[in-house]
């Protein structure tokens, strides 16, 4: 047994220092007798906190997500540990889109026992340890442990106000000093959160046991090995097998028992017929609980032999078999029918229009142990209800539930809303601009800035704004600097270079700034910070922060972050400059630097090469000009053929902003000798003078590029394509739905899908018009397309639309397994099979004939395409989240840029 020590989170509170621990069932044992008393040293580790809601894939293992270590999971799943205090958290059932988990951690001081086990011993009286004993608790952590789940509205412009007052309480808990204005409104607004739940331990007057230290007890007894039992780890493969197991069972078994305490606890009539149905589904309910523990109490047994040496890991395998599985969710099955009939009795009973929690609501599960992709918010089904109608699944309340069934007159259909959630790259159509965009090319002057990870771009953007508000380093000292972006640097002052460490600003709710992770790029999302101009026109300027490339996590993410720069620019309207900020004294240039140029000219057109500038930071070390890096810049603009991009004098800016660096430390407190001042002083002015020679460049000299609403580029038609795919294939599928229903003899029951705005990019609900189009129009639109970004745009050698039926395929078949009846559920399968085999067969066949798709033809194909109302109607949802997601990442600075000189 290795003799590193283990850290175990405190769920039983009753721990202390010289206690006994089996590891094996996460036990305490009997403890040492004290001679003395142990001393206390403090912590200094910082709040945790952290909010997350149902629909993302750390609320599929909120043990895991509240950072208990992998062994005491797997004891608490197997019932070896107490469920008690935050593991309580396992046995929470409903969790929707709603849903929201809050943990908060904080280690306040801790108790442990000397290192050397010689000194250990001199403090106990007895030096005897139980026979079961595995470990020792050497050290205690005190503080404080909470999981708070809250349940919202479901409502998205109340759900989304709670989330904005929630996040301001979570950048207080983590940062006392940061100081946000919590308003009366936002107290008012956490008011209507419907349900809160609390799981703290009982020992609430002061500060409880959070963490335990555990030794072997061979640290303490050397002479223990033979006596002591023995404890091997699961390999993490074997423990992630075991883990994901005992969670899809636990979920099935929590989803049973919902529905069942909903009848016992209600108020509901229950007919004769149903009542005695209900006795038998609740005698064989207690048959399958008894299935259940049982077969927990053989995987806890075959765990323990594991870790004491009696079997191998390896038999986890085996009594994971799949049959043990479908033996256990055929008997949960079984019994769904026997409910699904009683729900019949109760609506024939008391009339199909009395709002009673309906039976598809109760099965539905967010965290559907058969997901181990994308997370799905509210999944689509089809279910014979009692009431032949057709609808989807939700496992909230009726008065909650965002999927609303309501029967209206002969000239409207049956309404169902189904969401299923989207990444972040299916955005918006050309119908309308993002927010971004909502100004004209007088009004704002638009800046892209670009360059290296490291290269301080987020520090030139706090530079700028300082230099256009203050003419001379003494009067930025007088007033108050401008930080719009959190600065940290390292900075060596004096003769003996003593380095301090200097930050100023405060973190944003989005934590869009990273300085724990060199190499990396600092900022994580295009942000834009929009600041007013002193001219008599009142204009504006908007400078967009970008993620650097060259980031040290490779190619790869570099190029992430250019696709995300690319659609983020998409949005505007126009660009006035695309500025490059490098370094004077490189000995290179990063190779992505040309990959990033190329791509927003195949983004923009070549014209917008007139709209490059270049900028270079720290230039004072080379008389503010390029140094060593003009040569190699102006090299590589021609190795490229990239001659139409100017790089002259003016078009070049040279800036030094360790003046900046020198304002902001001095409202750190660092002290600085009168040369230096003198230095800085001059550089302020040599920055302020060429900010303005900037700012007058760009304004006066350069015509702003327009980025027009229709597609001008093979990159836009591209973006245009990647955002249509998935409305594309959600109205194919609705269109095979309605066919089903068609079939049924119920042509006045359509399913229609209804959109519904998001306030975050978590998901994105989708719905369909009942219009009836033609399915071939769009599979034979998905065919031109994929073949288009697959082997002229070459954005991506996977078929996405082919992805995208594999995935709708693969949801239905996740819901035949939850819906009792599944028929149509499998029908659909079947007809989205015969779909995904024409199209296969469409794109072969295309192959060897087609010749390169005319850019002029793919956007005849998405001006049709966007016309279907089916399709339409789900992009101008996401278009309308886009807007509200792009406006959450830009920052408006209020005050005039006083210094500032364009006219």
């Amino acid at each position: 047994m290795s003799l590193l020590m283990t850290k175990r989170r405190a769920i039983n509170p009753d721990g202390s220092i010289g206690l006994f621990y089996d590891i094996n069932r996460d036990g305490m044992l009997q403890g040492l007798n004290k001679i003395d008393e142990k001393k206390a040293s403090q912590l200094l580790g910082s709040m945790e906190c952290e909010i997350i809601d149902g629909n993302i894939d750390k609320s599929r293992n909120l043990l895991k997500w509240i950072n208990i270590d992998e062994d005491l999971r797997l004891n608490i799943l197997l019932k070896a540990a107490p469920r008690t205090g935050v593991a309580a958290l396992i046995d929470h059932h409903s969790i929707d889109r709603y849903t929201r988990f809050m943990r908060i951690f904080y280690p306040d001081r801790e108790q442990r026992l000397p290192d050397d086990p010689v000194h250990t011993k001199k403090r106990f009286k007895s030096i005897m340890h139980d026979a079961s004993a595995t470990h020792i608790i050497t050290a205690v952590s005190f503080g404080i442990d909470i999981v708070i789940v809250l349940q919202l509205p479901s409502k998205e412009n109340i759900a989304g106000k709670i989330d904005a007052a929630l996040g301001k309480i979570e950048t207080r808990l983590k940062d006392s000093n940061e100081h946000l204005c919590f308003t009366e409104d936002d107290a008012g607004v956490l008011e209507k959160i419907i349900e809160t739940k609390v799981w703290i331990q009982k020992k609430r007057d002061t500060y409880r046991p959070v963490e335990y230290t555990l030794r072997p007890i061979e640290w303490l007894f050397a002479d223990a090995d033979k006596s002591c039992p023995l404890y091997t780890p699961l390999h993490n493969s074997e423990s992630d097998k075991l883990e994901q197991h005992l969670i899809e069972i636990l979920n099935y078994y929590k989803k049973v028992k919902y529905l069942l305490d909903s009848y016992t606890t209600s108020n509901r009539v229950l007919p004769s017929n149903a009542k005695e149905l209900l006795v038998q589904v609740e005698k064989e309910w207690q048959n399958l609980q008894q299935m259940y523990e049982n077969e927990i109490q053989q995987l806890a047994k075959l765990v323990l032999d594991i870790h004491s040496g009696q079997k191998k890991g390896s038999e986890i395998d085996e009594a994971l078999k799949p049959k043990d599985q479908i033996a256990f969710q055929e008997n949960i099955r079984e019994l769904w029918k026997k409910i699904q009939v009683i729900e019949k009795e109760i609506q024939l009973t008391n009339g199909a229009q009395q709002e009673q929690p309906q039976y598809s609501e109760l099965l539905e599960s967010q965290t559907n142990p058969n997901d181990h992709g994308q997370t799905l918010t509210h999944k689509p089904t089809m279910e014979n209800q009692p009431n032949k109608t057709i609808g989807s699944n939700d496992n909230s309340s009726n008065k909650n539930r965002s999927i609303i069934l309501t029967e209206q007159d002969n000239q409207r259909n049956r309404n169902s809303q189904c969401s299923s959630s989207l990444s972040t790259n299916t955005q918006a159509s050309n119908t309308s601009r993002a927010s971004l965009s909502v100004s004209s090319t007088n009004e704002i002057i638009n800046i892209l800035l670009v360059g290296e990870s490291g290269v301080g771009k987020s520090t030139f953007i706090n530079a700028f704004v300082n230099y256009l508000t203050f003419k001379t380093l003494n009067e930025a000292e007088q007033g108050k600097p401008i930080v719009l972006i959190p600065v940290s640097f390292l900075m060596a002052v004096g003769k003996n270079f003593e380095e301090h460490a200097v930050k100023f600003g405060n973190s944003d709710s989005f934590n869009n700034e990273d300085f724990d992770h060199p190499g990396q790029s600092v900022t994580q999302h295009c942000k834009s910070y929009v600041f007013h101009l002193n001219d008599i026109n009142k204009k504006k300027i908007r400078i967009i922060d970008t993620p650097g490339f060259g980031d040290t996590r490779g190619p790869h993410q570099d190029d992430a972050n250019m696709q995300h720069i690319l659609e983020y620019i998409n949005e505007l309207t126009h660009l006035n400059a695309v500025c490059f900020l490098l370094k004077p004294n490189t000995s290179q240039i990063n190779s992505f630097f040309v990959t990033c140029l190329t791509q927003l000219l195949d983004l923009l057109g070549s014209n917008a090469s007139q709209n490059i500038v270049f900028c270079f930071t720290n230039a004072r070390s080379t008389f503010y000009t390029p140094g060593d890096t003009a040569p190699l810049l102006r090299s590589m603009l021609q190795s490229f053929s990239l001659n139409d991009i100017l790089f002259k004098k003016q078009n070049t800016f040279c800036f030094d902003n360790e003046s900046f660096r020198y304002l902001v430390a001095r409202q750190n407190g660092i002290q600085f000798d009168d040369v230096e001042h003198k230095e800085y002083e001059n550089s302020w002015s040599n920055s302020v003078t060429e900010s303005n020679r900037l700012l007058a460049y760009v304004y006066k000299e350069l015509s702003a590029h327009v980025l027009k609403g229709e597609a001008q580029s093979i990159k836009q038609t591209e973006f245009k394509i990647s955002h249509m795919v998935r409305p594309m294939l959600e109205a194919m599928r609705n269109i095979l739905r309605n066919s089903i229903i068609w079939n049924m003899d119920t042509p006045r029951k359509l399913i229609e899908l209804n959109p519904i705005v998001l306030y975050r990019s978590a998901a994105v609900c989708y719905t369909c018009q009942r219009d009836v189009v033609q399915l071939d129009l769009l599979l034979h639109a998905g065919v031109e397309f994929a073949y288009f970004l697959m082997n002229v745009a070459r954005s991506s050698k996977d078929d996405p639309f082919l992805i995208g039926i594999v995935h709708m395929i693969s949801e239905e078949n996740d819901l035949c397994v939850l819906q009792m009846p599944p028929e149509m559920n499998s029908e659909l399968v079947g007809k989205l099979t015969e779909l995904m085999v024409r199209y296969q067969q469409s794109i072969e066949k295309m192959k060897p004939n087609q010749e390169n798709s005319k850019l002029s033809d793919i956007y005849a194909w998405i001006l049709t395409i966007h016309k279907n109302p089916i399709v339409q109607v789900q992009m101008a949802a996401v278009e309308k989240s886009r807007k509200i997601i792009m406006k959450q990442y830009e920052y408006e600075f209020s005050n005039d840029a006083t210094n500032a000189k364009i006219t």
